[in-house]
């Protein structure tokens, strides 16, 4: 059984993560101005 996932709406991140990120636990991403 895997882990419960939640999906980012962003399917190029969505991907990266293998699917989404872990539901239930804190996440922070960061880059610098203008990576998103």
């Amino acid at each position: 059984m895997g882990e419960d996932k939640v999906q980012t709406g962003i399917p190029g991140l969505d991907e990266l993560v293998d699917g989404g990120l872990p539901r239930g636990r804190s996440i922070l991403l960061s880059g610098t101005a203008g990576t998103g």
